[in-house]
């Protein structure tokens, strides 16, 4: 879906920061597995969020780190 797709192009500075955070170094777009494992963290936080409980990136965040620990 384009609209979904667009939203996550959108959230790449906030993926790889995150990322990089949580990993403790720069993260590579190209050829980091961490990229990866964070884009689809990424993708399912989308279809689970619920509004009602934190803002986005919050809780995205934490989708991202639990994801990347596993």
């Amino acid at each position: 879906d384009a609209l979904r797709e667009a939203f996550i192009k959108q959230h790449f500075p906030f993926i790889i920061h995150t990322t990089s955070s949580i990993v403790g170094r720069y993260i590579a777009i190209e050829n980091d597995e961490e990229f990866s494992v964070a884009l689809e963290a990424f993708n399912i936080a989308i279809d689970l969020y619920d509004a009602s409980m934190s803002k986005f990136e919050t809780y995205a965040t934490t989708v991202i780190k639990n994801k990347l620990i596993d």
